[in-house]
Order: structure tokens, then sequence, then C-alpha cells
């Protein structure tokens, strides 16, 4: 960023010549970031779908993409005008939003744990990661956005595509 902005100063006349553009760029390591398999991810939401509050959770967080604090904050008056003014529509036994922390520790390290096993009893490795809300949404916005290209270039492939800018005609 920096080689940039002195480019523009050199550019505009404002100094002569870039001090930085002999500068190397720093070596930096992609960090790992964990995704789950359509089929795990259809796995944990099955294995909370005895408990509707937790499926219920797990669903927003995973197709909506909001953070857990966004999920365990919702409110029935954001829903709904009519019904329960201010009432948290997850609430914990105390009446206020639920702790992202109690519930990854007493809903998904269980299922992790769970899965982990099926996962090994097929003869696979189990999860790389500690399963979590972040790892559940992207995974989920992984998929959509392979899709999303797929279809782009689907799109893309026929004649007359559908994507392609349409110019007004000057005549």
């Amino acid at each position: 960023m920096l080689k940039s902005v002195f480019e523009d100063a050199v550019d505009h006349d404002v100094i002569q010549k870039n001090p930085i553009r002999k500068v190397p760029h720093p070596k930096t390591k992609i960090p790992f970031r964990p995704v789950m398999e359509k089929d795990a991810l259809r796995w944990v939401l099955d294995a909370v779908g005895d408990n509707a509050r937790n499926s219920a959770i797990l669903y927003i967080a995973v197709f909506s993409a909001v953070r857990p604090a966004e999920v365990f904050g919702l409110r029935w008056r954001e829903q709904s005008k009519d019904t329960f003014p201010n009432a948290l529509i997850f609430p914990s036994k105390k009446g206020t939003p639920i702790s992202s922390r109690n519930f990854r520790n007493r809903v998904l390290l269980p299922i992790q744990q769970k899965l982990n096993q099926k996962l090994r009893e097929q003869g696979k490795p189990g999860l790389n990661a500690p399963l979590s809300f972040q790892v559940l949404r992207r995974s989920q916005a992984t998929r959509n956005q392979r899709r999303l290209m797929r279809v782009e270039y689907a799109m893309q492939r026929r004649p007359g595509n559908l994507l392609a800018p349409s110019w007004p005609q000057r005549g």
C-alpha cells in the first residue's frame, strides 16, 4: 500500500523518486481456515433435530450467516410487532441472551465428538478444527460462493450470455 502511495506522489510530481520501490514485500502466510464438507454439515444440523431450539439456532446461524451474538440477541419485536414486546427468541434459563461459549461447550462440542467418532468409523479423518459458529458460517459461505461461480461460468458459456453487459445502441 505504501508503495502505491509513493507511486501516486511520483505521478503527481510531489516527489521525484519512489523510496519504497526496491523494498521487498514481506512473506505472508495465508492462515488455515477450515471448511466442513457438505455431508458433515448436514450431519451436524441433523444431530440437533430432536431439540427444536438448538436446531433453530443452528439453522439461523448457518444459513443467514449471522454471528452468534446476533442469533442469541434476536428479539420477537424485530420479527413481529404484535407479539412479545421485547422478549428474546432464544433466552437462557435466566431470560438473558445465551452465551455463545456455553452453547459451544454444551451443544457444539458434544456434536463434534459424535461426528468425529462417526467419521473415524467410516475410515475418514475427524474434523480438523473445533466445531464453531465461524466454521459453520464459513462452510456454508464457501459452498454458496462455489455454487455462484459455477452458475456464472455456465451462464458465460451460453450463447446470448445473460450476464454480458447490454450497452445502449446509438443510432
